[in-house]
């Protein structure tokens, strides 16, 4: 490839990823060595067009043309520009040049009919729409503009109608997540137009609504669910609470017209883990994500995050910075091989030298931006030295572990001093904590994990039940989370072969990476012999060497059928779990630890699947036996085995659990409820801030 042809090439990655500014400098470059490369010029008038200036557009798209005047990508182009100026038989020329260059060229008859539609030449524009679906069958766009036209005439029957709302439901939604909320919005109404009661879209039209500030209208939307949600309890109730919530929140807003100032908020992340955003694998990362997703409504974020080198970037009015680390992993490998400063039951990952260079280099950085609220995950030994940087700012210790609870008690508390708000998962961590350090009692809170209930609500939802049964009449149960035996993966596997017994097609999924918990987090110091029992497998290889028996007995007794029912997809992200949720029959989660919290279970739950737990940590939290699920003793696989082949032999109770489980996650798990609570915690903390004018500026160096 040529150098111009690099160029463009990297120019049009970064349009792509809507990085307008890089792909900008990258066209000007190339138009400052030829400057009338078409390709560039017609590249700077689509990003002009995308920020609305939209003379500047006209003239590089003119440019364009006169250099060559037969680029299809140009008149195309052109004509999108006219129509968006409303400026309709202009449009209606451009796109009819662009066909003389490109006859079969179905965008352009789509995109030629809509203009035709807007100066009611309905006629031409069903022509345009009939000739585009002949070039492509069931081409949805097509389908959705010529369903409105058609409606409009009245030549839609009822089941047509249910189909063209469904199509215009689903381009909304594939317009929103690509972020282009007007759009999305103009689908959702046309949804609702063919199906008034069709309650998720008047739900998500109050999401595009309320992306675009447009307040009020979101609220008509969201009442209009809850008005519906009567009609139609089974099918809407779900989406009911949320948008109550949702209702809720709009409501404060419309009645508080003096707010207060956007607190600044900062996530530190763990240094130990790699998180990527957007769209992290970790459970830390994810729950920061969904977090700073919903709380840049209200506060300016910020997610510091470890990396190889320094770098910013922003996804969603986000701002992630990634904060090099790899001096302090030197230093980590160099004091493993020392003796510690620490009391000699502390951990390498609670010590005072664990990642000192990485909170360092964070502290400064929240003292510069004067953020008011440091919110960090897990080490407590981070806060003394970001309070010794930034004495001033509000630090929040959340915690998804029982660390803190196995460390020095002396050494906690002079942490903990500092501490303004610790946050626990569940009750039953805000329990431990609460006896385990009584003077700071009143610190502690408990702020539950979250789903993301627009993901995982999808298809429930929807009009018609998922097929959760495998074509040969199999039976899916399902695991999520890492596959080791603190969360019981050996016990479900020999379960399994129990259940096989009685239901030889059933099939068994399990997600996640494979490998024992490191001690300190997991077994290490734990009194409970049912957990003390697995240093078994902590042993070297001695996992591993567990899978390979298991896999050879199972094969020996089932032969080569074990291939096709027992799966190991490894670690995925979030958005493909969606199908695999809806496509089972039972989600199991047998930990035989003390989980903190299980974001797995509550991610079933929304998604409508029956779940059984354990009895343990903050499983009867989440789970109401009998009634939202089913819990079976730690580390018992005949119970577990008994409890799968009753759900598996009785529908209409998985039915049951499913529903009242959905019930009882939204009332207390979406993200739009927990993050609710948090958003109220800080500005109780913010409450309490010292004002503006007696700060500080700060000129450390960063």
């Amino acid at each position: 490839m040529t150098p111009i042809a690099v160029a463009l090439q990297a120019a049009t990655q970064h349009q792509q990823a809507n990085r307008i500014p890089q792909a900008q400098q990258i066209y000007q470059q190339i138009l400052a060595k030829q400057p009338y490369q078409p390709d560039a010029l017609h590249g700077l008038g689509v990003l002009a067009q995308q920020v609305g200036q939209y003379q500047a557009a006209e003239n590089l798209f003119g440019t364009a043309l006169r250099v060559q005047p037969n680029s299809l990508k140009v008149w195309f182009s052109l004509g999108n520009l006219r129509q968006v100026q409303g400026q309709l038989p202009e449009a209606t020329e451009a796109y009819q040049k662009a066909l003389t260059l490109a006859p079969q060229a179905v965008p352009i008859y789509n995109n030629l009919g809509y203009t035709l539609q807007l100066q009611e030449k309905l006629d031409e524009a069903i022509a345009c729409y009939r000739k585009a679906l002949e070039l492509q069958p069931g081409c949805v766009e097509v389908e959705a503009n010529l369903g409105k036209i058609l409606n409009d005439r009245g030549l839609l029957s009822s089941e047509e109608k249910g189909r063209h709302a469904t199509l215009n439901y689903d381009l909304g939604t594939a317009r929103q997540k690509a972020g282009d909320l007007k759009t999305a919005a103009a689908y959702y109404r046309q949804a609702i137009a063919l199906n008034p009661e069709l309650t998720i879209a008047h739900y998500l039209l109050g999401n595009a609504l309320q992306g675009q500030n447009q307040l009020e209208e979101a609220l008509s939307c969201y009442r209009k669910v809850l008005e519906l949600g009567d009609l139609k309890p089974e099918a809407v109730g779900v989406c009911a609470q949320l948008a109550r919530v949702r209702a809720n929140g709009i409501e404060r807003q419309l009645d508080k017209p003096n707010r207060p100032e956007r607190l600044k908020v900062a996530f530190i992340c763990q240094p130990g883990v790699m998180s990527v955003f957007p769209n992290p694998t970790d459970s830390l990362g994810i729950l920061t994500d969904e977090f700073a997703r919903l709380l840049v409504q209200d506060c300016d974020v910020t997610v510091y995050v470890p990396s190889q080198k320094f770098r910013e970037e922003r996804h969603s009015e986000v701002l992630f910075r990634y904060i090099p680390i790899q001096e302090d992993r030197q230093l980590v490998e160099t004091l493993a091989t020392i003796d510690s400063l620490e009391p000699p039951e502390t951990p390498s990952v609670a010590s005072n030298n664990y990642f000192p260079s990485y909170i360092l280099r964070v502290a400064r950085h929240l003292e510069r931006d004067r953020v008011d609220i440091a919110h960090i995950w897990t080490f407590s030994q981070f806060i003394p030295i970001l309070k010794s940087i930034a004495p001033e700012i509000k630090t929040v210790l959340h915690l998804e572990d029982e660390l803190l609870l196995k460390l020095d008690r002396s050494l906690v508390e002079t942490r903990l001093s500092q501490t303004d708000l610790i946050l626990a998962c569940s009750n039953y961590m805000t329990d431990k904590l609460q006896q385990r350090f009584p003077k700071f009692s009143s610190q502690f809170k408990t702020l539950y994990n979250g789903a993301n209930v627009d993901r995982f609500i999808r298809l429930s939802s929807a009009p018609q039940k998922p097929d959760r049964t495998a074509k040969n009449g199999a039976k899916r149960l399902l695991f999520i989370g890492r596959i080791c035996p603190e969360k019981g993966s050996h016990i479900l596997l020999e379960a399994f072969q129990n259940v096989l017994e009685r239901y030889p097609k059933t099939q068994l999924h399990l997600i996640g990476t494979n490998g024992v918990i490191p001690y300190e987090f997991g077994i290490g110091g734990s009194e409970d012999p049912i957990v003390t029992a697995l240093e078994k497998f902590h042993c070297d290889g001695a996992w591993a060497d567990y899978f390979k028996a298991y896999l050879s007995q199972l094969k020996k007794r089932w032969g080569n059928r074990v291939g096709k029912q027992l799966f190991f997809p490894g670690l995925l992200p979030q958005p493909q779990l969606v199908d695999y949720y809806h496509n089972c029959d039972i989600f199991i989660f047998p930990s035989v630890w003390h989980e903190p919290f299980g974001m797995p279970i509550v991610e079933a739950m929304v998604a409508g699947v029956p779940v059984i737990a354990t009895w343990g940590g903050a499983f009867p939290e989440l789970i109401e036996d009998g009634k939202t699920g089913l819990l079976v003793e730690r580390g018992n696989v005949e119970a577990l085995a008994e409890a799968i082949e009753r759900l598996l032999g009785d529908e209409p109770l998985r039915e049951s659990i499913a529903r009242t489980a959905r019930e009882r996650a939204l009332d207390l798990f979406s993200f739009e409820k927990v993050t609710e609570d948090l958003l109220s915690q800080y500005q109780h903390l913010g409450d309490r801030l010292t004002p503006d004018s007696t700060k500080m500026e700060s000129v450390a160096p960063i």
